[in-house]
């Protein structure tokens, strides 16, 4: 398989890693911890939504929270997944924001905190610096999705899991007690079973 062939057969993660990290932040209180050290997560205006059965058909939302509208789980049911979101990223030292297209994994308006140093040189380091931050942070994040995508647990948890989510009911606690351990052990079973290509399931 060459390069464009892998890029356009797996083009559906960046759509399910959105569905993935908005879950986390609502069943998990946003929280993350990341090698570099916890993280706190939460999706924010605007929030963009397109049909995958009809192309096309798309849904923006804005306002405060919009991924905790009743509008917003109501376009999941109904098989539309985000094309592209604001999230912010808060670290114990940090706030980010930034909005990434599902799509392509693309960056763009990323927000940083401001910088401390008045000479221009240090300045833009310091910059560099943060948004170099950013960038590992959303590349750890998106690597543990992808370790739990291919993990034998995602079919048996975080499907049926996000299923229950997005038709608003409780999730049993056994299945979530699974999606911690799924969450701390960084999908450590597919990594000795080895890892294999994304069957392509969507959460249902």
């Amino acid at each position: 398989m060459d390069l464009i062939e892998r890029i356009e057969t797996t083009r559906f993660l960046g759509a399910e890693f959105l569905v993935w990290l908005w879950f986390c932040s609502e069943t998990f209180d946003g929280k993350f911890v990341l090698d570099a050290g916890p993280l706190e997560l939460w999706l924010d205006s605007p929030l963009s939504l397109e049909s995958q059965l009809q192309p096309g058909e798309r849904i923006a939302l804005r306002g405060i929270h919009p991924s905790a509208t009743a509008e917003a789980k109501e376009a999941l049911r109904q098989n539309k997944l985000p094309t592209r979101a604001r999230l912010v990223l808060r670290t114990e030292s940090h706030e980010f924001a930034l909005v990434l297209d599902a799509a392509t994994l693309g960056v763009s308006g990323a927000s940083v905190p401001a910088v401390l140093s008045r000479d221009s040189d240090e300045a833009f380091l310091e910059r560099m610096t943060l948004l170099d931050t950013l960038h590992r942070t959303l590349d750890e994040l998106f690597a543990s999705f992808v370790r739990l995508r291919l993990d034998v647990g995602w079919e048996k948890r975080w499907v049926p899991a996000m299923a229950s989510w997005m038709r608003e009911e409780p999730i049993g606690a056994a299945l979530l007690r699974g999606l911690t351990a799924d969450r701390a052990s960084g999908g450590e079973s597919q990594k000795r079973k080895g890892a294999g290509r994304p069957s392509g399931a969507r959460p249902a």
